[in-house]
């Protein structure tokens, strides 16, 4: 499949999309009206919501899926059109701008050395030395078997659909009228009626569900109180970013989980910024995380930053007052979560392999519970073993477990620095964000005690999501486990816009060329083909495309955002 249609699915699909993101916007509109950061975490919430429907409609029938999508989208379309939402486009335009430069970007250095088959296989051979497994084609052989009402056992090899969250599929789902229209006036099987979506359809929607980050990034940099330049332009460096860029491409779907994290993150900040109190925005926190964990199960590892920060945000509000937003969270979880335990438990069991692979070691498939496989293994592991492999894991974040490769007078220095980014947080978050990190943790602690609010909660966010790593790195059962791969990118995404947002707050001349130097950084090392079996077919083409997207998205989004700032009365 060629980059051109690619991007004609990414264009025309970003459309039905886009209608129910603004349909939950404008169903919200009471709630964020007086703090409107808070507008695309509602609309990002409700964008997920409407999958997960979907994703239980097509699961009850093919038939009720497609209608239940039908209804969502009609209901988008009306809400839409009546709530005049749309009409403050001038304030999205920033943030729209940076989505299509930054998508346009991505799928144009995936295909620099030419296409394959199928896009999934682009990517999953194109950034490193070997081939990625195929877990980004995961929710799209879900939604397959889902539309023609088939099993998911041995959806994959021996992977059964229950032993991977499937809102993403959802995602997929929500566009099936939109194609089952096309299909039916081109003659073929329309989707939920006997056939499926497209590669090219089930590939656009992953990736743009992958790139809900950018909005939802922007919502939380405001909500801490960063100027709106500021937040665009740690956004711009955050795209450049390897793991992040090659994870939003590669759609497993990850960045999608770490933009719910992040949009809980959001709303237990405004618990105590909002005018209405402390409910709904708790209660949306729960929901939201919720959907993260539906998305990808690593989102799990990311609960001890969002327990940190809820507690923090109920601060002096007494038990009394906090029960409330606490028990409706718990129950609206619990609601959105029972339909996929009953789907683990009943339709595709065991449900729990991932859960033995990662926090018990047990790689292999057994009926043996998950309860029975960790007290067994735990229970075989020498004290010495437990230790070492959590101090193996910590070194695995700054990357020891790799040095070994240096040794090799033979060593490619590209394959080197890419195998690093699979594996170290770290080396994943680069020279550039570690060095802001430090630096702004060191001035904040410096200066703890002088600290404004807005100062105080993004020094508890970052340290919140390093809390988080311990707690991985401690969880993970196995030694060398605690490759980024293998972890939230809800912290790489913190640890990349806050503290480099931070910086500019400060130096706001270092913005471009920091941002430049990350963009070189990121060009040098993933330029070539690395794979030795794989045909070096370079893609003329797919490199002005890159290039193109690549300097609009590093300069107009601020530019953008700066004269919004300055027309609306702040920078």
């Amino acid at each position: 499949m060629s980059m051109w249609l690619v991007l004609v699915w990414l264009g025309v699909l970003a459309i039905p999309l886009g209608l129910v993101f603004l349909g939950a916007m404008t169903a919200t509109r009471s709630l964020w009206q007086h703090t409107p950061q808070l507008a695309p975490l509602l609309a990002t919430v409700g964008l997920a919501l409407a999958a997960w429907l979907t994703f239980v409609a097509y699961w009850v029938a093919p038939a009720a899926g497609l209608v239940a999508a039908s209804v969502l989208l009609g209901g988008a379309i009306v809400a839409v059109a009546h709530g005049g939402v749309w009409r403050r486009w001038r304030e999205a335009v920033p943030v729209l701008a940076l989505m299509a430069g930054a998508i346009t970007f991505a799928i144009a250095f995936s295909y620099l050395w030419g296409a394959a088959t199928d896009p999934y296989s682009v990517v999953a051979g194109r950034f490193f030395h070997f081939l990625l497994p195929s877990d980004n084609t995961i929710p799209m052989l879900f939604a397959d078997k889902l539309a023609l009402g088939q099993s998911t056992t041995l959806l994959l090899g021996d992977w059964n659909g229950g032993d991977r969250p499937p809102l993403q599929t959802g995602f997929e789902l929500l566009v099936s009228p939109v194609v089952a229209v096309a299909q039916a006036i081109s003659g073929l099987t329309p989707v939920g009626l006997g056939g499926t979506l497209p590669l090219g359809a089930s590939f656009a929607v992953d990736v743009l569900s992958q790139f809900l980050w950018l909005p939802v990034g922007y919502s939380l940099l405001r909500l801490l109180r960063f100027r709106a330049w500021v937040a665009i332009g740690a956004l711009v460096f955050a795209t450049v970013v390897p793991t992040i860029l090659v994870d939003s491409v590669y759609t497993w779907p990850k960045m999608l989980s770490a933009a719910l994290v992040l949009a809980a993150l959001g709303f237990l900040l405004a618990t105590r910024q909002t005018t209405t109190g402390a409910l709904w925005p708790f209660v949306f926190a729960v929901i939201s995380a919720t959907f993260a964990v539906l998305a990808h199960g690593a989102a799990a590892f990311a609960i001890p930053a969002l327990v940190i920060v809820g507690l923090v945000s109920l601060r002096g509000r007494g038990i009394r007052a906090s029960f409330s937003p606490i028990a409706l969270g718990a129950v609206a979880g619990i609601l959105l979560y029972a339909p996929w335990f009953i789907y683990q438990r009943f339709t595709d069991p065991p449900g729990d392999r991932l859960l033995k692979w990662h926090l018990a070691g047990w790689v292999p498939v057994t009926q043996d519970s998950f309860a029975d496989v960790l007290v067994a293994q735990y229970s075989a592991l020498p004290f010495r073993d437990l230790v070492g492999n959590r101090l193996a894991n910590l070194g695995t974040v700054f990357g020891a477990d790799q040095f070994y490769r240096l040794a090799d007078p033979n060593v490619n220095p590209f394959v080197f620095l890419r195998v690093v980014d699979w594996t170290s947080t770290a080396f994943a978050l680069g020279v550039i964000a570690v060095g802001c990190l430090v630096a702004m943790i060191a001035w904040n602690l410096a200066r703890r005690r002088r600290l404004d609010s807005a100062g105080r909660q993004r020094l508890l966010i970052v340290g919140a999501m390093l809390v988080c790593i311990v707690v991985w790195v401690i969880a993970l059962f196995s030694a060398n486990a605690a490759i980024v791969a293998q972890g939230s990118h809800a912290w790489i995404l913190v640890l990349a816009t806050v503290p480099f947002a931070w910086l500019l707050e400060r130096v706001p001349r270092l913005a471009l060329p920091l941002v430049g130097v990350q963009a070189v950084g990121l060009m040098v090392v993933y330029f070539a083909l690395l794979r030795p079996d794989a045909p070096q077919r370079f893609s003329p083409a797919a490199l002005v495309v890159g290039a193109a997207a690549l300097a609009f998205t590093l300069v107009v989004p601020m530019l953008l955002a700066r004269r919004s700032g300055v027309r609306h009365g702040a920078a």
